[in-house]
C-alpha cells in the first residue's frame, strides 16, 4: 500500500472517529458521552494498531468520513490517525431512540442467576404439577433418544430446544400452567440460503396432558432429520456455523479424545452490552470443560479462519467477564455440578482452515490476557462432507 505523507493526517477528536484501544484489544468508536468505552479508554489509544496496513478502520481524506477496510479503491487517501485531547471533542449530539448504540459499549456486571445456564431438573421442577413434569421429561427422553437421527436437545433459559444439523425443529417453553411443545417443519426456500418454517404449538396443562403422542413427536424428528440431510447434501441451506457447531458438541460428548473438552452449555450467556439505555446478554457458542487441566473454557466458533482477529476481540470482553465476576459465578457454577477450575480460564477459537494466514498471525500474537490463555484450532475445510471433524493445527497465543 502506498506510504501517505505525514501531513495525511487525522485527529481523533470527533463523535464517529475509529480507534483501536490497547486495554480491550479492540475498535472503539468515539462518543463525547463521559460513561462511553470510547471516551473512556482514548487514554489507552494504540497508534500503531489503528495505524496498521490491515485495519479495520480508516479515514478518507478525499470522502471525508470512515471507511473499513473492505473499501479498498480509496485506500489511497487513507489518512494516518493521531490522537487528540479529550477535552477537544465535540459535544454528542441529541440521542433518538432510533439512533443505534455501538456493540462496544459497557459490558455489565454479574446481575444473578435468573436464567443463567438453567438446567434440566430446575426447568422439570418449575412445572407446576407432577404429571406434568413426568410427561414433559417422556417428550424429552423421546428426542434425545433419536441421537443417530442428529437429534439434539439444549436447555434454554424459559424451556429446551431441538436442533438437527443446526436449525431448530421444535422447542419446549415451560408457562406457568405447564408447558407448549412447538413442532417446527423447516421447508425448502427454493432459491434462497434458507428455509421457510411453519410452526404448530401443543399447549400441556392440567386439563390436557396428552396434547400430542410420543410417536408422533418421534415421527416429526426423523421426518426433519431426513429432509435437512437432504438440504445439506444439496448446500441448500445456510446457517452453516450452527451445523458446525451441533457437530463440535457431538464430538465433545463422545468417548473420543476430540478437542479434549467436555460440553458444559450451548449459546452461554455471558455479561451484559448495553443497548438503548437497556442491558441484555451476550452469549459465546459454547461452554466446556478442559479435560486434562479442568479449566473453565469457552468456545467461539467461525465458519472460516478469515478474520480471526476480530473473533478473538470480540470474545476477550467474554473472558473478562468472567473473570471479573468469577467470585459470583462460582456458586452458580456448583450448583451446576461443572466441576471446573474458575482460577484457569481457556477460550478456543475454532475454525476451518489450512494455515493462519500470516498477517493474521501478526495481528493476532499480541493479543491476549494474564487472566486467561487462548487456543487457536483450525479444523478441515471439508467437515461438511462426511459430517467428521478433524484438527488441522492448533496455535497458542
Amino acid at each position: 500500500m502506498q506510504q501517505l505523507p505525514n501531513n495525511d493526517k487525522k485527529t481523533i477528536n470527533q463523535n464517529g472517529d475509529y480507534y483501536f484501544c490497547s486495554l480491550c484489544q479492540n475498535w472503539h468508536i468515539l462518543r463525547s458521552d463521559k460513561d462511553s468505552k470510547g471516551k473512556q479508554h482514548l487514554r489507552y489509544f494504540d497508534e500503531q494498531q489503528t495505524n496498521s496496513p490491515s485495519a479495520k478502520y480508516y479515514f478518507c481524506t478525499y470522502c471525508k468520513k470512515w471507511h473499513k477496510g473492505s473499501h479498498i479503491e480509496h485506500l489511497a487517501y487513507k489518512a494516518y490517525i493521531g490522537c487528540g485531547k479529550t477535552s477537544d471533542i465535540l459535544p454528542q449530539p441529541k440521542r433518538t431512540d432510533k439512533m443505534k448504540q455501538s456493540k462496544e459499549d459497557v459490558i455489565g456486571g454479574f446481575d444473578g442467576i435468573d436464567g443463567l445456564w438453567t438446567s434440566l431438573d430446575e426447568h422439570l421442577r418449575s412445572i407446576s404439577t407432577g404429571v406434568l413434569r413426568q410427561r414433559c421429561n417422556e417428550i424429552l427422553e423421546s428426542g434425545r433418544s433419536l441421537d443417530r437421527y442428529k437429534v439434539q436437545c439444549f436447555s434454554r433459559r424459559d424451556g429446551f430446544s431441538f436442533l438437527i444439523r443446526g436449525l431448530k425443529v421444535a422447542q419446549v417453553h415451560i408457562t406457568p400452567s405447564g408447558f407448549n411443545l412447538t413442532l417446527i417443519k423447516n421447508i425448502y426456500n427454493s432459491g434462497r440460503k434458507s428455509v421457510r418454517q411453519e410452526k404448530c404449538k401443543y399447549v400441556f396443562d392440567q386439563r390436557n396432558t396428552d396434547a400430542v403422542s410420543d410417536s408422533d413427536f418421534r415421527s416429526h424428528l426423523v421426518d426433519q432429520s431426513q429432509t435437512l440431510l437432504e438440504l445439506r447434501r444439496r448446500n441448500a441451506i445456510g446457517y452453516v456455523e450452527k451445523w458446525l457447531h451441533g457437530l463440535l458438541i457431538e464430538q465433545m460428548c463422545g468417548d473420543g479424545p476430540g478437542l479434549g473438552l467436555d460440553f458444559l452449555y450451548y449459546e452461554t450467556p455471558v455479561g451484559k452490552v448495553k443497548r438503548n439505555r437497556q442491558f441484555g446478554r451476550e452469549h459465546v457458542d459454547i461452554a466446556a470443560k478442559e479435560r486434562d487441566s479442568g479449566a473453565f473454557t469457552l468456545v467461539e466458533v467461525k465458519k472460516d479462519s478469515n478474520d480471526l482477529g476480530s473473533a478473538i476481540s470480540q470474545s476477550i470482553s467474554y473472558m473478562n467477564w468472567v473473570h471479573e465476576n468469577r467470585q459470583s459465578l462460582a456458586p452458580r457454577i456448583n450448583e451446576l455440578g461443572w466441576d471446573v477450575d474458575l482460577d484457569n480460564l481457556k477460550l478456543y477459537v475454532i475454525a476451518p482452515g489450512y494455515r493462519i494466514p500470516a498477517d493474521e498471525l501478526r495481528m493476532i500474537n499480541g493479543v491476549g490476557s494474564g487472566f486467561f490463555s487462548i487456543k487457536v484450532v483450525l479444523i478441515n475445510h471439508d467437515w461438511y462432507v462426511d459430517e467428521e471433524v478433524r484438527i488441522v493445527d492448533t496455535v497458542d497465543i
